[in-house]
Parts: C-alpha cells; structure tokens; sequence
C-alpha cells in the first residue's frame, strides 16, 4: 500500500456541506487550487473557517435547571445563594450560552444546583 506524503496547506471555498446535523463529521464538497499531488476522489482533512461570530457568555450545562417552563441557575453571592431565571441559546460541548438573566463575572453554582433548588421550594 502506497500512503502518499502530506500535500502542503491550501486555501478553498466550501461549495456543499450536509446539513443534517451541524455537530457531527459531514460530507463537504469544495473548489480548491490543485497544487499537483491531488486526484479527483480523494479524501482529504481540513478546516473550515465560518467567520467570527459574537462572542456570547456561556456556563456548564450542569448550571442550568428546569424550573416548569423556565431556566434558571443559582448566582453565588456573598455566601448566599440566588435564583435567577435565565434565557438560553445554543448549547454546546457541555456549555449553554445565557441571552439573558447573568452578567459576565457572576459565580453560578454548577454542582448541587438541584439540591439548592429544592432547599428554595421548601422556604
């Protein structure tokens, strides 16, 4: 088995990228300058640059409850412990961006969230 040697960097544009599901490996036709060492139908590995999107506050999943229909987490403040309902976007590799309800700084309670909550119900 031959194993060709590593063909040098090269730029192109995405032409078609299977939007099933935006997370996983997905099958991707580009239009790229043919430096000479690739053929047609070959694989290949790379990168693919989508721009610089707005940077957005995010914390752990395990921040953020079910609260009915809201979203809440507990801010850690001054020993005490706050509920705030929150509003979500997109989740993330383990994190979850906050729209809404947090600032940027704040300590937000990520293990024990749930036991916090019931203390709360029972008050």
């Amino acid at each position: 088995m031959l194993v060709p040697r590593p063909a040098p960097p090269t730029l192109g544009m995405t032409r078609f990228c299977c939007p099933e599901n935006p997370n996983a490996i997905a099958l991707t036709r580009a239009l790229i300058d043919n430096p000479g060492p690739l053929r047609p139908g070959m694989f290949a590995r790379g990168q693919i640059q989508t721009g610089l999107g707005q940077l957005s506050l995010t914390v752990p999943a395990s921040a953020v409850l079910e609260d009915g229909a809201a979203k809440v987490v507990f801010v850690a403040q001054g020993g005490k412990y706050q509920r705030r309902e929150v509003t979500i976007g997109n989740e993330s590799n383990g994190r979850i961006e906050v729209k809404s309800g947090l600032k940027q700084g704040e300590t937000v309670v990520t293990d024990g969230a749930p036991s916090l909550r019931a203390q709360a119900a029972k008050s």
